[in-house]
């Protein structure tokens, strides 16, 4: 792949609010791509843009914003872009917020951040007693993680409260960095009692208008602007066979998740801890206010950004390396990605916001090496095509030996979907010997599926129980497809997790589904049917019958793909170059 240099730059911030405190200042909006660095930005998220990246970023250098655009689709529904002024679940970024309403609470001498649970709730149990709101504030508190499936039934401040205090402690308070929400929805709930109104209009008083925030909201807020709302793709927006159903054991999800950032669902679960809406305009003025003294006096802003354990200060990560970073990092339960941070050596700072959240870490730490005068391996340059082109390209494809691949579009790319153990371990190509270990597994699962005897499933999940209700979800399939006509164990491919992937095609008398094995290491961790569909290529177009697939989260080429007039496809794949021809 291509290489890019630049020299160095900077970065942003972030927000919220329950509607909008002022008009959204002139030009907040608009695009801004100034100097060479901000332009080698520009050229490589512009690239980034048909391999999953979509989303806003802004970047400061020297006190002035270098960059602030966006890329890619924020809602596919209404074909509308993404805009500097696109509004994005900010997820964990909406910690640090909260710790500043704390933090000017102590100011205001309100409450300090060594007092513990019991100066703010009664009936304390003793082995809590001992836990300051100062870890809660740096994740050190003892208290457990909780499931998004937990935290979304969380519907009062008391039953939060009463939750917290019945939880066993992972660990004594300040000893252990463990993170969880729960210790910022209690700081929350501390925010309220003090100031003895809702969290959200008391975050608004203490730092939002303060900071001169204007366009920040919360999940099923009002005052935001429907029309610059973002929706999240959490995964691939690729078709489904016909008549298939979209199933995960086990499903986690928290419930019924909306794409759109301002109808997530928002609980006492996670109110203080995420939930907030913000664009990236906001996220610098809020980043100036810390700058200043408009918020924070130095002694509190110093306790803001001084490291405890596993380098977590009151929201922020606190990093040594070069260059050393002030940064915060949040995803969403429904597909939302954030990066944000601060470079006090070089007076920089970045700020990247998205609906599609896998790669954004690569795309974050390509960015940074740009606005450092590093290089970087770039995605390559693609060539759209008519949908008609793509449209006479679909069809079925058979290499020698008995290969078969199913090409189909889908919006600007083709899917190559393998439909034979000898197509799927070319994608895959060599596997290793533990990986080997999980097809016979696998196998073994899907033989026992087909005869409704899941005896092998649960003797693998014994250990974790993540599988206990496989009959019920086999049976919902069942009863969707009509009885089960033929099952093939495809192979195994690895995604850009490593995490590995057992595919098999099961073909019923009503349909078709795509059923994924995920496996860890040695464990099975789940069964699903629907997308990402781990036996797809992604083909991009690069030029007349030519064809890409490019992993941004691994910076690697995962396929070349040249189709013929005369109908023949060439392929380059990790395990051979088979020449395939159009049925």
């Amino acid at each position: 792949m291509a290489r890019l240099r630049a020299g160095p730059i900077a970065g942003c911030l972030w927000l919220a609010s329950t509607g909008l405190y002022a008009q959204e200042p002139l030009g907040a909006g608009a695009e801004t791509v100034s100097g060479p660095i901000a332009q080698a930005i520009d050229d490589y998220l512009t690239r980034c843009v048909p391999f999953g990246f979509s989303g806003s970023v802004l970047a400061v250098k020297d006190g002035g914003v270098i960059l602030s655009k966006g890329y890619g689709v924020a809602d596919r529904m209404t074909g509308a872009a993404c805009t500097p002024a696109t509004i994005y679940d900010l997820g964990h970024l909406a910690q640090p917020l909260t710790a500043c309403a704390v933090l000017v609470l102590e100011q205001r001498k309100k409450l300090r951040t060594k007092d513990t649970l019991d100066a703010f709730f009664e009936d304390v149990p003793p082995e809590k007693k001992k836990i300051q709101l100062h870890h809660l504030l740096t994740h050190t508190s003892g208290l457990p993680r909780t499931t998004w499936g937990i935290a979304a039934k969380i519907a009062t401040r008391e039953e939060l409260i009463q939750t917290a205090l019945r939880s066993p402690l992972r660990d004594p308070p300040g000893t252990e960095f463990t993170p969880a929400d729960a210790n910022y929805a209690l700081l929350a709930a501390i925010v309220e009692i003090v100031t003895k109104k809702p969290f959200e209009e008391a975050l608004g008083e203490l730092v939002l208008q303060p900071a001169g925030l204007a366009s920040t909201g919360f999940r099923q807020g009002t005052g935001l602007d429907a029309a610059r709302v973002a929706r999240a793709l959490a995964q691939p927006d690729e078709p489904l066979p016909e008549g298939a159903k979209v199933t995960r054991l086990p499903d986690e999800r928290a419930t019924e998740e909306h794409e759109l950032a301002s109808e997530g669902w928002y609980t006492w679960g996670l109110r203080g801890a995420g939930g907030i809406l913000g664009t990236s305009p906001d996220l610098w003025r809020f980043e100036q206010a810390l700058r200043g003294e408009a918020l924070l006096t130095k002694e509190s802003k110093k306790k803001l950004f001084t490291p405890e354990l596993a380098s977590i200060a009151y929201g922020w990560r606190v990093q040594k390396g070069k260059p050393a970073s002030i940064e915060c990092r949040g995803y969403s339960s429904n597909g939302f990605g954030s990066r944000c941070a601060r470079f006090p050596d070089q007076d920089a700072y970045l700020v990247l916001l998205a609906n599609q959240a896998g790669g954004l870490e690569i795309v974050e730490q390509d960015v940074r090496t740009l606005m450092f005068g590093g290089s970087v391996t770039l995605p390559p340059v693609t060539r759209p095509q008519a949908s008609e082109t793509l449209a006479a390209l679909g069809g079925e494809y058979e290499a020698a030996g008995g290969a078969r691949w199913r090409a189909f579009p889908s919006g600007t790319m083709l899917l190559l979907e393998a439909r034979t153990p000898g197509a799927l371990e070319l994608q895959a190509g060599k596997l290793s010997g533990d990986q080997k270990l999980i097809v016979k597994q696998s196998t073994k699962i899907v033989a026992g599926l087909a005869a409704s005897d899941f005896g092998h499933v649960h003797e693998l999940d014994r250990e974790m129980a993540r599988l206990q209700g496989v009959e019920s979800w086999w049976r919902g399939l069942v009863d969707h497809h009509g009885p089960l006509r033929s099952s093939t164990l495809l192979g195994l491919v690895q995604d850009s997790n490593e995490l590995n992937h057992a595919v098999a095609l099961l073909e019923f008398e009503r349909g078709e589904e795509l059923l994924d094995l995920a496996w860890g290491d040695e464990d099975i961790l789940g069964l699903g049917t629907g997308p990402p569909f781990a036996s797809r290529l992604r083909l991009v177009p690069v030029g007349e019958g030519s064809f890409v697939a490019y992993d941004l989260a691994r910076r690697k080429q995962l396929a070349m793909a040249r189709f013929a007039a005369d109908g023949t496809l060439e392929l380059d794949l990790p395990g051979g170059k088979p020449v395939a021809k159009k049925w």
